[in-house]
Order: C-alpha cells, then sequence, then structure tokens
C-alpha cells in the first residue's frame, strides 16, 4: 500500500525560506502538537501537493497567499514549494520506481509547476498517477481539522454519497457520465460529418457545372480572340490614315513656329532696350538708398540705447522684485513658527482645560479635600489667564505679521505690472 515517507517544505505558510523535512513512519495517522505549531499547515502542503485547487480548503484568499509572507527577521520567499515522498513498492503508481517524489511549486504570479520524480509534468497527470493509488486531492485520504464534525452531522443521503465516493462507485458514476457525454459529442461528430459530406456533395455537383460553363467559356473566348484580330486589323488602317494626316499638319505647325521665332527676335531686341533702361532707374535707386540707410542707423544707434537703459531699469526692477520675494518668504517663516507657537499654547490651553474639568468631576467625591482642590483650582487658572495673554500677543503679532505679508503682496503687484509694462515697452 502506498504511503508517505516524508514531505518536504520550503517557503509554504509558516515555513521559512529554508527547506524543511518532516519523516513520516509507516503507521503514521494524525499529526499532534500544541495551538499555532503549525499542525494544519503540514497537512495544507501535503493536500496542496496533491494538486487540490481550492483555497478555502487550503485557508486562504489566493494561492499566492501560501507564499512565505516574512517577518522582522527574515524576508518574504519567492516562492512556495511541497514535495511527497511515497513508497511505492507495490507498484500502485504506475511508475517503476519502489520511490515516487511528487512535487508542486507556486510563484508570486500564482503560476503552479507540478514534477513527478523531478520531471515537470500536469496537473492532470499528477491527478491521473494518484487516481491509480486510490489516492485523490478532494479525497479522504488525508482528514483534515472539521471533518470528523461535518461527517457526524451529515444527513443519510449525504452520508450514502460520502460511502458511494469512498468505495469508488461515485467514480465510477462519473466516469459513467463522463463516457456517456463523449459519446453524445461522437454521436454529435457524426451529425456534422455527415452534414460536411452533403455539403461537399452539393459542391461537387456545383464544380461540375462550373466545369460545363469554363469550357464554353474558352470556346467563346477563343472567338472574341478571333474578332480582336479582326478589329486590330481594321484601326490599324485607321491609325494610318490619321498617321498622314497628322504628318500634313506638322509641316504647316512648323512654318508657323518659323513665323513665331522671327516674332520673337524683335521682341527680345525690345525687352533688351528696356533692361538696360531699368538698370539706370536701378543704379538712382541705389545711390538714394545710401542716404536713407545712413539717416536708418543713426535713429538705429537711439534706439539701441534706449534699449539699454531699458534693459537696465529692468534689471533693477527685477532685483528690488527679489528682495520682496525675500522679504515675503521670510514673514511666511516667521507666520508659520508663530502659528506653531499658537498651536502649542492652545494645547497647553486644552490640556489644561481637561485638568480643570477633571478637578471639578472629582470635587463632589473629594469633600474633605475641598480646600486643597480649591488653591490648585486658583493656580490652574491663573495659568489659564497666562496663557491665554500670551495667545493673545501671539495672535496680535501674527496679525501684524499677516498686514506687513499683504503689504508686501501688493507692492509685488505693483512691481509685477511695472515688470509687465516695460516688457511690453520693449517688444
Amino acid at each position: 500500500m502506498v504511503h508517505i515517507e516524508k514531505i518536504s517544505l520550503r517557503g509554504f505558510k509558516s515555513f521559512g525560506n529554508r527547506r524543511v523535512g518532516i519523516p513520516l513512519s509507516k503507521g503514521f495517522t494524525a499529526i499532534v502538537g500544541p495551538n499555532g505549531s503549525g499542525k494544519s499547515n503540514i497537512v495544507d502542503g501535503i493536500c496542496f501537493v496533491l494538486g487540490r485547487m481550492s483555497t478555502k480548503s487550503l485557508r486562504a484568499e489566493r494561492l499566492t497567499d501560501l507564499i512565505w509572507a516574512g517577518n522582522d527577521r527574515f524576508p518574504p520567499g519567492s516562492y512556495a514549494e511541497v514535495s511527497l515522498h511515497l513508497d511505492n513498492s507495490d507498484r500502485k503508481i504506475p511508475i517503476n520506481e519502489s520511490k515516487v517524489i511528487i512535487s508542486r511549486r507556486i510563484d508570486r504570479t500564482g503560476r503552479s509547476v507540478y514534477r513527478a520524480n523531478k520531471k515537470r509534468v500536469s496537473r492532470t497527470e499528477i491527478v491521473d498517477l494518484l487516481a491509480m493509488a486510490d489516492i485523490f486531492p478532494e479525497g479522504y485520504n488525508i482528514v483534515l481539522q472539521g471533518d470528523i464534525t461535518k461527517i457526524i452531522k451529515m444527513t443519510p443521503v449525504e452520508r450514502r454519497m460520502l460511502i458511494d465516493e469512498l468505495s469508488g462507485v461515485a467514480e465510477y458514476d462519473e466516469k459513467k457520465e463522463k463516457a456517456m457525454k463523449e459519446l453524445a459529442q461522437a454521436e454529435e461528430n457524426i451529425r456534422a460529418t455527415n452534414l460536411v459530406i452533403d455539403e461537399v456533395l452539393s459542391q461537387l455537383r456545383r464544380l461540375e457545372r462550373e466545369r460545363d460553363e469554363a469550357v464554353r467559356y474558352q470556346e467563346i473566348i477563343t472567338q472574341i480572340r478571333e474578332l480582336r484580330w479582326q478589329l486590330k486589323s481594321n484601326q490599324l488602317r485607321k491609325y494610318r490614315e490619321r498617321y498622314e494626316a497628322i504628318l500634313e499638319r506638322t509641316r504647316r505647325g512648323n512654318e508657323r513656329i518659323e513665323e513665331l521665332e522671327a516674332e520673337i527676335s524683335r521682341i527680345n531686341q525690345e525687352i533688351l532696350a528696356k533692361q538696360q533702361r531699368q538698370e539706370e532707374l536701378e543704379r538712382t535707386i541705389e545711390k538714394r538708398q545710401m542716404v536713407d540707410m545712413a539717416r536708418i542707423g543713426k535713429q538705429t544707434e537711439e534706439v539701441r540705447a534706449q534699449i539699454v537703459r531699458a534693459q537696465e531699469n529692468l534689471k533693477n526692477t527685477q532685483q528690488n522684485l527679489q528682495r520682496q520675494e525675500a522679504e515675503r518668504d521670510g514673514l511666511k517663516r516667521e507666520v508659520e513658527r508663530l502659528s506653531g507657537m499658537i498651536s502649542e499654547k492652545r494645547n497647553q490651553v486644552k490640556v489644561l482645560e481637561t485638568q480643570l474639568s477633571s478637578v471639578v468631576s472629582s470635587l463632589a467625591e473629594l469633600k474633605k479635600k475641598r480646600s486643597e482642590i480649591e488653591a490648585r483650582l486658583a493656580s490652574l487658572e491663573e495659568q489659564n489667564s497666562s496663557t491665554r495673554s500670551k495667545l493673545e500677543e501671539i495672535e496680535s503679532s501674527l496679525s501684524a505679521a499677516r498686514r506687513r505679508e499683504e503689504e508686501h503682496r501688493k507692492r509685488s503687484q505693483e512691481l509685477s505690472i511695472d515688470l509687465a509694462k516695460t516688457r511690453e515697452q520693449l517688444s
């Protein structure tokens, strides 16, 4: 009978990144220990490597939750792997080895990899191999926490279904249902094949008609080819007549071209005379432009001097603006500091008010110490009055700082407007 010799875990739930091997001797039936020692995690690991897909039965929301999450001393794992060492001396598992190692690994992406004796296989292959030895992922080879109570509370019908499952009747019914579905699918495939055959025969008859039409088409094409040769012969004769007519028109056109060339020569002479007149006018215009350029150069120098002065004014304005901004930043920091002091004083006031409330509430219970509490209350009220005075002084300083900030902000806006006007004048 196949039994577990050893279970090896790494990165699975509470088992860290180091590989942990747990030997299970033959006849081992239960795992016991104090709460939190990892008993259920070992059983979850066995269910995990057998191919169980339900994360709820593995006590996790997602498969990736099975990976070691890490703690203050050790980092989280990148994968979780569980290996099951099985004794296969009786060859119940159809692998010709006395020891079979089934392993399953899952990474952070949720991808599972199954291996049988270090050879990568699919989950279906693993389930089929273990089914030969009556080991099932969802079966009762392993009794989980709460299964006994669940069996006791089952109805007779549910208990009968459980017995059928354990005895293999349910598996037989499942295989029978699967075979019936495959038979129905085969019949459906046969009907579909018959429809395809009917369609192919229909297409074959259509192709025969198309073949007859193609033969008739070839005969018509031959007739068309002969008619085209006759048509081209007639067209060639007409083209020759048109060619002779074109030659005659070309001769008359050449005579007209000679007449036009003579006219063009006369027009070119007139253009040459006009070009000479244009050159004289250009020389006159160039002289006048030189006089105008000298006057424009003086005006340009004056404008450049104005631009230099404007740039200096702009630079001074920018420097003033930077100083104003620095002052404004300093005021902001002062406001923030004063706000912090106000907040601190307000917290002190709240503490004092809380203490005052505590003293007043305790006054009814401590009548014997009334005089002492009244003295303490007077002291606290004096501190409260002093704190409120300081708070008023700070708020007054804050108001003055805010007024200075508002004045600087207005001054900054005026400088910004002047700067914009200066830039507009320069542009």
